[in-house]
């Protein structure tokens, strides 16, 4: 018979509509405050790096307050993630948060680096997690879908072919 010992316990990391990820032994994700999203607005709460092996919080970023779509500027000096899709690539976050913003943070489990924020999808909010595939980021909310190119400048091919939604 195999026994299972819980070895931490924690409230730290209360996903809802994304997972958090683990890389070189910590997790990366958003903490919900409210036990369920709102097709409405953005959830509270933060978004948050915790040691895998002791559950130990290392930094979280985020007020936890709500956060409207139509406010996105008017923010504080905090950073802010919201809950996001996470992708990791390349000592890379490619994170879509709620409110349409593609962010890519560096993995740092010593603090929050970020490093390139764009808005992509405003207006709507987004729970698709982002697809990365061959440099590409293609996300995509109830209405749109978007494909950016994060790859090395000398390996985008623009002599390729578009593809539209009837070839996929």
């Amino acid at each position: 018979e195999t026994e299972l010992w819980r070895i931490w316990k924690n409230r730290l990391l209360s996903n809802d509509v994304s997972s958090s990820v683990l890389v070189d032994g910590h997790l990366y994700g958003f903490d919900l405050f409210e036990a369920q999203s709102k097709v409405h607005r953005p959830s509270r709460g933060k978004f948050r790096c915790v040691e895998f092996e002791t559950g130990i919080e290392k930094w979280s970023v985020g007020t936890g307050r709500p956060i409207r779509q139509d406010s996105v500027n008017a923010r504080s000096d905090e950073p802010f993630v919201g809950q996001c899709g996470i992708v990791v690539a390349d000592g890379k976050l490619i994170m879509l948060n709620e409110i349409g913003e593609l962010i890519l943070a560096r993995v740092n489990s010593e603090r929050y680096e970020e490093l390139a924020r764009t808005m992509v999808l405003g207006g709507e909010l987004v729970w698709t997690p982002p697809i990365l595939s061959d440099g590409r980021v293609y996300i995509r909310n109830h209405s749109r879908a978007v494909c950016l190119y994060v790859g090395k400048p000398e390996k985008l091919h623009v002599d390729q072919p578009v593809l539209t939604v009837g070839d996929v």
